[in-house]
């Protein structure tokens, strides 16, 4: 993105949230990748928006079964549906990166919360 268009896409955020369209600005931002802004605002709308714009940096930013595609998912709240192999194939694409990803989990000092799918990471070992 050139930074014109940078310029142009925050002139428009500017405008929606003068305008009082919250919502509006927050999916503009996720459109223009702004992401830093998206994520701010949805913070400040409700958890539902927080956890779609998440799951949409998750994936937009990410590379599907990395480490941070995982940590990015579980707080967009997908649960172990993230570790499900992609619609058509038989296996998780972190399934290559299992100890990495299981590192990530266990380093997220949310075991309480991620230790099923972390177990779950873990049997996926060769």
């Amino acid at each position: 993105q050139t930074e014109a268009a940078r310029a142009g896409a925050a002139r428009e955020l500017e405008a929606l949230l003068l305008a009082g369209r919250r919502e509006e600005a927050c999916e503009h931002a996720m459109g223009c990748g702004l992401w830093a802004d998206a994520l701010l605002l949805s913070s400040h709308i409700d958890a539902a928006m927080w956890k779609t714009v998440m799951a949409r940096y998750a994936a937009e930013v990410s590379v599907a079964g990395s480490p941070l595609a995982t940590l990015y998912s579980l707080f967009a709240g997908s649960g172990p549906g993230v570790l499900a192999p992609p619609s058509g194939a038989t296996e998780s694409p972190l399934a290559a990166r299992w100890a990495e990803n299981l590192a990530t989990l266990l380093a997220s000092r949310r075991w309480r919360v991620h230790g099923a799918c972390a177990r779950r990471v873990h049997d996926m070992r060769t």
